[in-house]
């Protein structure tokens, strides 16, 4: 039964991933914009929720573990996570204030994170 609950968990992160990425590709504008990134998350909360509520207690017992180097890793990859935000927002001022015409534009241009991903996705840039 755990092999079951954790298929169906993966099929469902995939499936909502798949139709969030399809509704924002079929409606996103030619630009790429920024957004807030949370609103893939909710449909997954509420999916998750339910399938917590389906899945017998006993049966999570099988997934979860309890070792100490597990929380220490999921700690520091949360203060790593965390670091490079951090990071991120302090250049991004830096930068727009270094170049305050020609950074926007970048910005509008370029994903924050992966410069080439627009390559991958199939992202179109009408502007240029």
């Amino acid at each position: 039964m755990a092999a079951v609950s954790i298929a169906v968990c993966w099929l469902v992160f995939t499936a909502v991933w798949l139709i969030t990425a399809n509704y924002n590709e079929t409606r996103a504008p030619a630009q790429r914009q920024r957004s807030w990134y949370g609103t893939g998350a909710i449909p997954v909360l509420i999916i998750s929720f339910v399938i917590r509520l389906a899945v017998p207690r006993a049966d999570w017992q099988a997934v979860t573990f309890y070792a100490p180097w597990a929380r220490f890793l999921g700690l520091a990859i949360l203060l790593a996570a965390t670091a490079l935000e951090f990071k991120i927002r302090i250049e991004e001022r830096f930068m727009t204030a270094e170049f305050p015409e020609e950074y926007p534009r970048y910005r509008r241009r370029v994903p924050q994170l992966v410069p080439g991903l627009r390559v991958v996705t199939g992202h179109r840039d009408v502007a240029g």
